[in-house]
């Protein structure tokens, strides 16, 4: 997914010499559809993993690690309509306004029809010393150009008993742009 910075800087994602305010990259995916509740991204996204656990991220532009760490994206596996499933993203540097962030999930799930499912993308300021956090980026809905099956789920592998092959279409790319103080457009 491709997505643009606003008009604010943001923090590192750990703590640092320089400052305890940290942030947070938040992926919040929609799990709860009414008109088809078969066709939402699963709890675990279809990873098998469980909560906190590590889920393959690839950068291809935007974010660099914190001098001494490794960037890591850690599952939250969702609960019901309100505690969707999510993956933060965390060690990485400061992101100057208006940086080009381009990312991509290993492994995770791809539905069959995205016209109603959205992936949010916000991000949430961590104040260390007041023990307390906000959303510099309130999470915005962007809807995900459609991607293939990433063979997570196994009965997406079969039609009627047969198994059928799907072509990788690559990252899903969207395009959204943060401007403004908690302000998206």
């Amino acid at each position: 997914m491709t997505f643009v910075t606003g008009s604010l800087q943001i923090p590192p994602g750990a703590a640092t010499t320089a400052t305890t305010l940290t942030s947070e990259l938040r992926f919040i995916f929609e799990s709860y559809n009414p008109a088809e509740p078969t066709n939402v991204f699963a709890e675990d996204l279809g990873t098998g993993l469980e909560e906190g656990d590590e889920v393959g991220c690839i950068i291809h532009s935007g974010i660099v690690a914190l001098a001494g760490k490794r960037l890591v994206c850690q599952l939250h596996i969702g609960t019901n309509s309100t505690d969707k499933p999510m993956i933060t993203m965390l060690n990485y540097n400061y992101i100057d306004p208006a940086t080009t962030i381009s990312i991509s999930f290993a492994g995770i799930q791809s539905l069959d029809d995205i016209g109603v499912n959205t992936i949010s993308i916000g991000v949430l300021i961590n104040y260390g010393s007041l023990n307390t956090s906000t959303y510099l980026y309130i999470p915005t809905p962007t809807m995900p150009d459609p991607t293939n099956n990433t063979l997570t789920i196994p009965d997406r592998n079969y039609i009627d008993g047969n198994l059928v092959s799907y072509d990788w279409l690559g990252p899903w790319y969207m395009n959204c742009l943060f401007s403004g103080n908690n302000i998206v457009r």
